[in-house]
């Protein structure tokens, strides 16, 4: 449906309260029926934004996301990150997983796309097995760039670009559960790997988890002990407490 000079004012305010909404432009023009360019130009004619450019970052948008926090914190205490955008004034959530894990970002796209737009997108990285480069299939979801995110930006990067557990971090289950699918495994018990992390944040963590009744031990891996293992006892009671798996893929983390 094209765009005609004399859009009605019906039409006008649906497009101005599904991006009110947190819609894409691209999902707001599919659900009325127009072009994303003919979304753009209502919304700009209403003040709704200032420049298409604008609307692609959806900085000025500020999402809710307390209900989904707990998820997010214990997906960026794995592989999960957030990036600035070029303007510093905005950020987004960033997850890459393995093809054959695909099936977790599909879990978190479901789960945050309640508070804020994601996509999904295939994508190939490669890493080092042996002196080799081997080539994988990946899937990665990003979130579009916002102002609430630059506060988590700052809360998870301190120094602005090494990636490090804030202070105020609880770790409940849900925490606990997400950081475990992404970054933990069972070997004589539950590893979870955290060598990015600096030893005084280590020590953070573990005193966390202690405070829970789970005490870890620092594990030898790449040349510093920067992973965290967990006795057989206190890995039942773990998995007891994060609650049982909810992805195929990540099941047998969950066999003792």
């Amino acid at each position: 449906m094209p765009l005609g000079v004399n859009t009605s004012p019906e039409l006008a305010s649906e497009i101005s309260r599904l991006y009110r909404a947190k819609l894409t432009t691209r999902q707001v023009a599919a659900q009325v029926g127009l072009s994303k360019s003919g979304v753009l130009l209502v919304l700009r004619r209403r003040g709704e934004i200032i420049s298409s450019g604008q609307s692609r970052m959806r900085s000025l948008h500020d999402y809710d996301l307390t209900p989904v926090m707990e998820v997010l914190d214990g997906e960026l205490l794995g592989d999960g990150a957030y990036a600035w955008s070029s303007s510093k004034n905005s950020a987004r959530f960033d997850m890459t997983v393995a093809k054959t894990n695909e099936a977790h970002v599909e879990l978190l796209h479901g789960i945050l796309s309640k508070q804020m737009p994601l996509k999904l997108a295939p994508s190939t990285g490669w890493y080092l097995w042996k002196g080799q480069k081997i080539i994988s299939d990946r899937m990665r979801m990003t979130s579009l760039f916002s102002s609430s995110l630059a506060n988590q930006k700052l809360r998870w990067y301190p120094d602005g670009k090494k990636k490090q557990a804030p202070d105020d971090l609880v770790l409940t289950p849900t925490v606990l559960r997400h950081w475990y699918y992404g970054d933990g495994s069972m070997c004589s018990g539950i590893m979870l790997c955290s060598e990015r992390y600096t030893d005084d944040v280590l020590e953070g963590l573990r005193a966390k988890l202690r405070a829970l009744g789970f005490e870890t031990k620092r594990y030898l891996a790449h040349g510093r002990r920067g992973r965290l293992h967990m006795g057989m006892k206190d890995s039942r009671r773990f998995l007891e407490f994060i609650g049982p798996c909810e992805l195929d893929c990540y099941r047998h983390k969950w066999i003792i």
